[in-house]
C-alpha cells in the first residue's frame, strides 16, 4: 500500500509500482524533495552528542569501586570504553548509540517501583 500523496500515476506501468518494503522506500525517496538541514543545527546535533557520551562515560567511570581489582567488570567496561572512544570517535558514537537504544528499552521493560528501587540503591552507592 503506497502512502497518501505518493500514488504512482494511473497510467504508470505495473513495474514502477512498489512491491515490497524496500521498493517503497526507494519510491518515496525518489519522489519527495530533500528536507535540509541548517548547519547550525547539525553543529549543535554534534556536540550535544559529543557531550552526552562523555557524559555516559564519566558515569562508568564514577561506577568504579575505588579498591576494584585488575578484573573488575565495571573497571574493564571502563577501559574498554576509553580506549574505543580514543581509537575511534565514530565507531564510540556508533556503538554508544545502540547503548543508548538499550537502556532506554531496559528502562520501559522494568516495572515502575523497580525503577525506582533501583535509582534509589544507585543514589545510596554514591
Amino acid at each position: 500500500m503506497t502512502p497518501p500523496g505518493l500514488e504512482p500515476p494511473a497510467d504508470a506501468p505495473v513495474s514502477a509500482q512498489p512491491r515490497n518494503l524496500a521498493d517503497l522506500l526507494a519510491y518515496i525517496a525518489r519522489h519527495t524533495a530533500p528536507a535540509g538541514e541548517l548547519k547550525a543545527v547539525r553543529d549543535h546535533r554534534g556536540t550535544w552528542v559529543c557531550l552526552g557520551m562523555e557524559q555516559r562515560l564519566r558515569q562508568s567511570g564514577t561506577q568504579v569501586p575505588d579498591n576494584a581489582g585488575p578484573l573488575n567488570t565495571q573497571r574493564l567496561l571502563h577501559q574498554a570504553l576509553t580506549v574505543m572512544r580514543d581509537t575511534s570517535p565514530a565507531y564510540f558514537q556508533h556503538f554508544m548509540g545502540h547503548v543508548e537504544g538499550l537502556l532506554a528499552l531496559e528502562a520501559l521493560s522494568q516495572p515502575p517501583g523497580l525503577a525506582k528501587k533501583n535509582a534509589a540503591r544507585g543514589a545510596r552507592r554514591r
